[in-house]
């Protein structure tokens, strides 16, 4: 004798019903497989949805046929047509029935219109809940695979995820070669990294500072990168600012001293944010009035009229900014 399945919700209170009207059949759908507790679930929710209006004589009809037909002609009783993909995922939906519009949704995901790669990612997910075909109805057709709609968690992670594809392809990233990168990626850490990944492969827009023999404006994901760890800095993590136009970076070479220069975009208006060393040292004046000098000679011109005055605290960030973010080796604290 199969186990009994403890049943909660809309569904025991149909079976217990039909129990009235047929006896034994509570008992059978309790012990039912995972895959007939569903198929039944399924026809309880397209046809029997006002249990308490209907007459004797129908509910026995229901009872019997359930109790005797097989899980296709059940489903085409509930739905008319059944779809490829339908039994195959009621299979896999779990041992616990599911809310009734879970039911209606699978089969107008698979019907409306006839989506053969849904039907194939259906097939990869080890277990089907609502969640995960919402999921999969919101991704396209090049990103419909199971993988994703686990990994994705729900549809608002899904409808960012395709806003910034948008926005990385408008940045000159390739789309097709993203998309089946993307498809690839296994894990919800991997699709972290992903993101990150190929946000450095965008063009940038046009920096506001032409360039010149000694100063090269940052103009790439990848330049950035590369800068970030030439000066050991976190420039990198401006990188969304960047990209909106905010913020903007470039080298600045001079006899002295090879430093990082910083832009802001407020209100439009571009302006001198700061200039910086390896692991953010702060620069000579005779460079950094080299470096507002130009700028100025292009419209680009410091935050405020007059530089601030050093705060009481100022050696301590001035001493302090020499030990990298990207040190490794830090000695430890042998004061006691």
């Amino acid at each position: 004798m199969k186990s009994i399945v403890s049943v909660q919700g809309w569904t025991l209170d149909i079976a217990v019903e039909l129990d009235r009207h047929s006896m034994g059949f509570a008992g059978y759908f309790f012990r039912a497989s995972d895959e007939r507790r569903q198929v039944i679930a399924a026809y309880f929710a397209m046809r029997m949805p006002q249990v308490d209006v209907m007459e004797s004589s129908a509910m026995t009809e229901h009872a019997q046929l359930l109790l005797k037909a097989d899980h296709q002609h059940i489903l085409i009783e509930a739905f008319g047509k059944v779809p490829v993909g339908l039994r195959p995922a009621l299979a896999r939906a779990g041992g616990q029935p599911h809310e009734p519009r879970f039911y209606r949704y699978l089969h107008d995901l698979l019907t409306n219109p006839p989506h053969q790669m849904l039907a194939s990612a259906l097939g990869q997910i080890g277990k089907i809940d609502l969640t995960r075909l919402r999921v999969l109805k919101r991704l396209p057709e090049d990103l419909a695979y199971g993988r994703l709609a686990v990994i994705m968690r729900d549809v608002d992670y899904v409808t960012s995820a395709l806003s910034l594809i948008d926005l990385l392809v408008s940045a000159n990233v390739d789309r097709d070669a993203l998309t089946g990168a993307l498809v690839k990626v296994e894990s919800r850490s991997q699709l972290s990294a992903f993101w990150r990944r190929w946000a450095l492969k965008t063009t940038f827009p046009s920096h506001p500072v032409p360039p010149s023999s000694f100063y090269a404006p940052i103009q790439d994901g990848h330049a950035l990168k590369a800068s970030a760890l030439r000066f050991r800095n976190c420039s990198e993590r401006y990188l969304a600012a960047v990209l909106e136009g905010k913020a903007a970076f470039a080298e600045f070479e001079h006899v002295d001293q090879h430093v990082v220069v910083h832009l802001l975009n407020r209100r439009g208006e571009w302006m001198f944010e700061s200039a910086y060393g390896r692991q953010n040292r702060n620069v000579s004046a005779a460079v950094r009035s080299e470096v507002l000098e130009y700028l100025a000679s292009h419209g680009v011109f410091e935050r405020c009229d007059r530089q601030k005055a050093p705060g009481r605290w100022e050696a301590l960030r001035d001493l302090t900014s020499r030990v990298g973010f990207y040190d490794e080796d830090d000695e430890e604290d042998q004061d006691g």
